[in-house]
């Protein structure tokens, strides 16, 4: 059963409408450790660890569907599961409890008497953002974007904590504009907060995540940058006729100190917006060959966008998906179109 012996607010057989939906998520999934609605709603703010610890495919994707089972199953809000998740704030059983339209019988009746609200005013989160990042330093916030160990493989999805970054921007936000106000007015506030801040249910805004790299990039360039040269080691590495991907990962992993220096970050941060597909492997050797890209793509890729290769143009080695292969790539200026 769906339960928690040391439940204080859900009752043991709480999940006795919903069991058929567990046992729908626990096939799909191939999730054999006992879990329930109340686990998973706790566990919102970490959901992406919580199912990785579990096996399950693609955590962030499938969280989607184990939040709707959850806000199903508790009659919460999804709203307030992904809001836990996007600010890294841990939810307890009672703020659950609060929420609950199936189990919180005081809540229905708040809601029959309550009075017409006045009107709230829309705040200005450019502002708020603008004041955010006038009282950070640059080097703190180089400090969030850090790269976590020196572990470089793909699978380190955390790789620069920009996600960290975000979610520290959000929960200092919402903090300064609810200070004040009421639970009323924040549920009011709530309305243009997320869609100020979310595009759906797990995606950032395209207005705020242009706002943050404006920003940063502003705060950058204020900063005296040391100019990066090519890496003359590496190209002469990637110069060979026949490429060695063997010694290439042995230099990579010589040199990947190098990607946590300062010089480095204020130079990767400038061109997020450009390289952030790709690996951090393919970006120290992106930046190794050519310090100032732009947009970088395969051949293939620029032909889909409708521009030829120049002539003339240098391509640029980047790995493979498998890793044990490298092919071209080409930067935007060497292009025409």
């Amino acid at each position: 059963m769906d339960n928690q012996k040391n439940s204080q607010f859900f009752p043991d057989n709480y999940d006795r409408n919903t069991l058929g939906l567990k046992k729908k998520l626990a096939r799909k999934y191939n999730v054999k450790e006992n879990f329930s609605a109340l686990d998973i709603s706790k566990n919102a703010y970490n959901i992406y660890d919580w199912l990785s610890e579990r096996k399950v495919d693609n955590p962030n994707a499938s969280s989607v569907y184990f939040f709707d089972y959850a806000a199903q199953t508790l009659g919460i809000p999804y709203q307030l599961l992904t809001e836990s998740y996007f600010t890294q704030t841990q939810l307890t059983e009672e703020e659950l409890f609060k929420h609950s339209t199936k189990f919180n019988t005081k809540l229905n009746e708040m809601n029959r008497t309550k009075t017409p609200s006045s009107q709230i005013e829309v705040p200005n989160f450019n502002e708020k953002i603008e004041e955010y990042f006038s009282q950070k330093q640059i080097s703190e916030l180089l400090k969030q974007l850090s790269i976590p160990g020196t572990n470089l493989s793909k699978s380190n999805l955390k790789r620069y904590n920009l996600n960290w970054l975000l979610s520290d921007i959000v929960k200092s936000v919402w903090g300064k504009i609810t200070v004040n106000s009421n639970s009323e007015e924040q549920e009011s506030l709530k309305l243009y907060f997320r869609k100020f801040f979310y595009k759906d249910k797990q995606e950032y805004s395209k207005q705020f995540l242009s706002l943050t790299k404006n920003k940063l990039t502003s705060l950058i360039q204020k900063e005296e940058i040391q100019k990066l040269e090519p890496d003359s080691e590496l190209i002469k590495l990637l110069s060979q006729e026949k490429i060695d991907t063997d010694s290439l990962n042995k230099y990579i992993k010589q040199k990947q100190s190098s990607l946590r220096s300062l010089s480095y970050y204020k130079q990767f941060l400038v061109h997020l917006s450009h390289a952030f597909y790709l690996s951090p492997k393919n970006i120290f050797l992106l930046t190794g060959q050519l310090p100032t890209y732009s947009v970088v793509k395969t051949p293939l890729e620029w032909k889909y966008c409708e521009q030829e290769i120049n002539q003339n143009a240098q391509p640029i080695f980047l790995f493979g998906d498998d890793n044990k292969s490298v092919i071209p790539f080409f930067d935007f200026k060497d292009t025409s179109g």
